[in-house]
């Protein structure tokens, strides 16, 4: 009998330590991930976040093939994802540079499905989906402020400089990608919550990436963030007059104010830069409809590509090589009508899912983020259409999003229970 108790103890005893084990590494996956997407905006983050992701991945597959963690593809996203990863590899084969393309297949697109599906997986309640919108609003406070002082004190930039970050791969196009997200998600929360210091902290990250948007002096991003507010505060509109009359003061007091000019908006509209742009690249459209001319980014090198630039003509050339600075004719570029319809195919599948979930989501909880991360989304394509998406911190902070609505898809798909969790 004593033998047998002591059996009984030992197995107990190694019962508890393995569920004790496994319930750390539960917990390591999100809080490995959550310092992922908080170093997303922030400069001097490549080995931080290199760790963090390998490390998320490892502990992730180890809790899946030990069926410890739930894993699944039965998701709306996961087909128009499925089929666009096998478009890019196909592309591969007729790519200017496979070996770049190559390498920004596996390294950049699987990646970010990694991210999207390890969030899903691991951020699967309403409380991990709060502490993750707390560490985008945080990360893009830090980003925005931090940003304000290098450049205009630090590096003694004046005023009227439009604000970017080159030093650290963030131009004048893409801080809004970084600041609209945080200012989105506050904005948000700011209706809904009661404590004096997260009211501060919001306030503090609405006004500092506000006044950062402003500053980058970018119709694209002030576009991306003006319109879609309008679909996000449809029901409010107290808080969308405060936010815009802020805004509308802050934008009278700074420089940024002249790109609302109508001479502005009309060489915007007009501008030659962009239609040389455009121009060379549906010359590489023509002669590449179907699989494009890869997925790589190297592809745009000028060496590969001046036979096309030479089919302009000589007054609508580039007088310095750029990439095509338009998301759709990127994907339409590099992947061919095939990649841009299957592009469009995961736009729509996204679209799909937040119309439901912010009309007829379960609780008010899913039907108000649903609502803002359709916003957000919204706020990308419109930058997208000036900037390039598809590569980079915006590209990362785009499959966020994606996951973000996954999140609330699987949540409203639980069955009712008394789970009261809200975002707080």
């Amino acid at each position: 009998m004593k033998g047998e108790a002591e059996l009984i103890y030992l197995c107990l005893r190694r019962e508890v330590n393995s569920k004790l084990v496994f319930d750390v590494l539960h917990l390591a996956v999100p809080m490995l991930m959550g310092i992922f997407i908080f170093l997303v905006p922030l400069p001097h983050r490549t080995t931080t976040q290199e760790i963090c992701f390998y490390l998320s991945t490892f502990i992730a597959c180890l809790l899946v093939f030990s069926r410890k963690a739930r894993f699944s593809l039965d998701i709306p996203l996961s087909l128009p994802f499925l089929l666009f990863i096998i478009w890019a590899f196909l592309s591969i084969l007729l790519a200017f540079n496979r070996e770049n393309s190559f390498h920004d297949w596996y390294k950049h697109l699987l990646e970010y499905m990694a991210i999207f599906y390890l969030l899903v997986t691991f951020f699967n309640s309403k409380k991990r989906f709060g502490v993750l919108t707390w560490v985008i609003v945080i990360s893009g406070s830090i980003f925005s402020i931090g940003g304000l002082i290098y450049f205009y004190y630090m590096l003694d930039n004046g005023i009227a400089a439009r604000l970017g970050l080159p030093e650290v791969g963030i131009g004048v196009n893409y801080i809004g990608f970084m600041t609209i997200f945080a200012i989105f998600v506050a904005l948000n929360h700011f209706p809904w919550e009661r404590k004096i210091y997260r009211k501060i902290i919001l306030t503090t990250s609405l006004v500092g990436a506000s006044v950062a948007t402003i500053l980058t002096q970018t119709m694209g991003t002030f576009l991306g963030m003006l319109l879609p507010l309008f679909l996000l505060f449809t029901k409010e509109k107290k808080t969308l007059i405060v936010f815009v009359l802020c805004f509308m003061i802050m934008l009278a007091f700074l420089p940024a104010k002249r790109v609302f000019t109508l001479g502005n908006i009309q060489n915007k509209v007009r501008s030659e830069e962009r239609i040389s742009i455009w121009r060379t690249y549906i010359e590489v459209i023509k002669d590449n409809p179907i699989t494009g001319i890869g997925y790589g980014m190297q592809t745009y090198e000028p060496k590969l590509l001046d036979k096309y630039h030479a089919r302009v003509p000589a007054k609508y050339r580039m007088k310095t090589f750029h990439a095509p600075h338009n998301v759709f004719v990127d994907v339409a570029v590099r992947l061919g009508l095939v990649g841009l319809g299957l592009f469009f195919y995961i736009i729509f599948t996204f679209i799909r899912m937040g119309w439901k979930l912010s009309k007829y989501g379960k609780d008010d909880f899913i039907k108000r983020w649903a609502l803002c991360l359709m916003a957000i989304f919204i706020s990308y394509l419109i930058q997208g259409m000036f900037a390039d998406l598809l590569l980079g911190v915006q590209a990362i902070t785009l499959f966020v999003i994606f996951a973000m609505m996954t999140i609330l898809w699987r949540l409203n798909a639980e069955p009712a229970t008394n789970d009261t969790l809200s975002q707080r």
